[in-house]
Formats: structure tokens, sequence, C-alpha cells
């Protein structure tokens, strides 16, 4: 009988041993919303993204023109870059958002949004490289300043928008450089209906080809388990199964005997 007991005993240790060998962290870094505007559109990556490596938890999402005027958000080709790209990434058409604007009085500022579902993150980070460039006639400045916002309801309005930090500075003229990672504030976590705004101010005399060029947007999150999670749990409660239905077969031919 001791014997059976500690058979059992081993079984459970080592099954729980698998199980923790398999499993890599609940909290590991996910990316779940990814635009590098190489296929011309205002849509994210969806999963699995580049691969490899493969990113599983990447998210279906667009990105909406809240305020610019027509044919001031577009995607333009030959336009993008390399920064903050993900890991296995290979552009193709090189492109980025490329966002103008005319910030006369009452104008501005211009914004665009895109949705994400952050249920179960408990933190979130948002990086994005931009490129602001003058343009070739006097007094056509591209924007200069960009405020970040964030909703939690479904289909917001401008009231439900809170300010994330304070105004970002753009740095006009020196060519693409990374913003972020940004941390999230605790508003952002755990939304089913999280929706990030970026606001541009700043731009004069958008005919004169002043452009702020957007790429390889990022939303990074942590909190989800990773596929692998639930495969090693499951191998482990398995193996767990299995020796337990052993031992039972045993115990029941023994008591027969």
């Amino acid at each position: 009988m001791k014997l059976r007991k500690y058979s059992l005993f081993s079984a459970v240790v080592g099954a729980l041993a698998l199980t923790a060998v398999l499993a890599p962290s609940a909290k590991a870094t996910q990316t779940l919303v990814y635009f590098n505007f190489e296929d011309g559109t205002f849509n994210s990556v969806p999963a699995p993204g580049p691969n490899p490596p493969g990113y599983p938890f990447l998210q279906n999402t667009s990105i909406t023109n809240n305020t610019f005027p027509a044919g001031q958000l577009v995607v333009a080709p030959a336009q993008g870059t390399t920064l903050n790209q993900l890991t296995g990434d290979a552009p193709t058409t090189n492109s980025a958002l490329d966002a103008m604007g005319n910030d006369t009085p009452g104008s501005g500022p211009f914004c665009f949004q895109f949705g994400a579902n952050t249920t179960g993150m408990t933190t979130l980070s948002l990086s994005f490289a931009l490129n602001s460039v003058p343009g070739t006639t006097p007094n056509s400045d591209p924007f200069s300043t960009l405020a970040l916002f964030y909703a939690t309801v479904p289909s917001p309005t401008a009231g439900d928008f809170t300010q994330i930090g304070s105004n970002i500075t753009i740095s006009i003229g020196t060519g693409y450089y990374v913003i972020g990672p940004i941390n999230l504030p605790a508003g952002t976590l755990n939304q089913a209906n999280l929706t990030l705004e970026f606001c541009f101010s700043g731009a004069k005399n958008s005919n004169g080809g002043a452009h702020t060029y957007i790429d390889n947007i990022q939303l990074n999150g942590a909190g989800v388990p990773e596929p692998s999670s639930y495969i090693g749990a499951l191998v482990g409660i398995l193996g767990l199964c299995w020796f337990q239905r052993r031992w039972l077969v045993r115990s029941l031919r023994l008591r027969r005997a």
C-alpha cells in the first residue's frame, strides 16, 4: 500500500512539474495590435502576423478617420520605415500612414482612432514610428503636436475620451524616430471596448507638401497566457488523470484478489 501511495505521489509531482516546464509565464508580453500599412489599407495586421515567429494574439481592427478632411489621411507607399517593426516583418510596399492638415483657427485638431480588446491585460504599452516632413513652400508646416486619448465605451463620442499624459511635441525635419513605448493608464486595462485616439495639431498649408508619416503602430500587453500555457497545463492534467486511472485499476484488481 505504501508503495502505491508513493507511486501516486510521484505521478502528481511529475504531472505538476511537466505543466510547469511546458507552460510559460501567464504574464508574457503579447502584441495585440499592429499596423504596418503594407497592404495599402487602414487595416491592422491579423494573426499570426509576421511568421516566423508568429503573433497569435493579434486582433483585427481598423483605423477610423475621425476629423481629418477628405484626402488628408491616406496610406502612402515608399514612405515607411523599419523602425518599431515587429520581428519577422518584411516590408513589401514600404508604406506609412500619411497625415496632412491645415490647422486654421477652428479647424483642428485632426484625429484618427482604432479599437482593441484588452480583456485580461494587466499592463499595456503603445509605440510607433513618426516622421514629420516640412513642405517645399513657405509656411507649409507639418503637425507639431500630438495628443493621445482613450475611451472605454462602444462607439465613443468626444466627451467619452480621456487624455493619456501630456501633449507630445513632434520633432520636425529630423527623419523617422520612435515614440514610446508609452505605458497606458489603468483605465485602459481589461477593457472589451478600448478605443485609442491620435489627435494632431499645428499644421499649416497642407497644399505645400507637408506630411506627418506614422508607421509600425504597436499595442502590446501582458496578462494573457500564451497558447503553449494551455497546452502545457492540459498535458499535465491528462498525465495526472492517466496515472490516477492506472492506480485505481490496480487497486481494484488487488481488492478482488
